[in-house]
């Protein structure tokens, strides 16, 4: 299938060191999003993917960033410029404070293997299908899932669902009660370097500004032995 590109302008990777504060919360998607929104409010217009940070559980609910590892924004490379204001801010997640480096740009280079941690991808219910406690969403089976990703693949490219997940966001259902979303970590093999690039610029699925739906090169998780689906509970960021 010919991939759907948007846009002609490129996107990258802008790679932020974190030069102090290397705990967080565990939790701390939502807080992070609006902490870089708060410190660069342009953002607020650009479509961003930020990067799910990786790090080690910590007792009390928080999370030991791994060494050296950056907070990375995946944005379309002509809003480099509304990012730039976080060079060098400390960013507020709960009660701990974490300080921005000067920026790097990562270009996007195609991968015959990408990866995914959590991709998020819900189907619409008609309303005569619905129960009466039902939203217009439903989790996606693993067979939709897979068709869903498989279309915008090419040819002989293989989707591989490695496990499930339920990710936990927070403030983000109603009345601001947690949001329950479940995902599905994934592999793709077999790509051609125009749908590579496609899906890292595009993403799959929702809450790219959650981490979810961002492909990288695969690694070593891919190697992860795929047996039966299963669902672990779990929070949106920490590796």
């Amino acid at each position: 299938m010919t991939p759907t590109v948007p846009t002609k302008i490129p996107t990258v990777d802008l790679a932020f060191p974190i030069v102090q504060g290397l705990v967080m919360p565990i939790e701390h998607a939502h807080q992070l999003l609006g902490a870089i929104k708060q410190a660069a409010p342009q953002l607020a217009e650009v479509p961003i993917g930020l990067h799910p940070l990786r790090g080690t559980p910590l007792p009390e609910g928080l999370l030991h960033l791994r060494h050296r590892a950056p907070l990375r924004l995946r944005l379309p490379s002509d809003r480099i410029a509304a990012a730039l204001p976080l060079a060098g801010k400390e960013l507020r997640i709960g009660s701990m404070l974490i300080r921005l480096g000067s920026p790097s740009v990562e270009v996007l280079e195609p991968h015959a293997e990408l990866y995914a941690r959590t991709v998020v991808v819900a189907k619409t219910v008609p309303k005569t299908e619905r129960k009466t406690d039902q939203r217009g969403n439903r989790v996606i089976t693993e067979v939709e899932l897979i068709a869903h990703i498989q279309a915008k693949c090419n040819a002989g490219a293989t989707v591989r669902v490695l496990c499930w997940r339920t990710i936990r966001l927070h403030g983000k259902g109603p009345a601001k009660a947690h949001l329950h979303v479940k995902g599905a970590e994934v592999v793709i093999e077999g790509l051609d370097a125009e749908h590579s690039l496609a899906i890292q610029a595009t993403g799959i699925g929702g809450r790219r500004a959650f981490g979810c739906g961002i492909f990288v090169k695969a690694g070593v998780r891919k190697m992860v032995e795929i047996g039966a689906a299963k669902t672990v509970e779990e929070t949106s960021d920490h590796a």
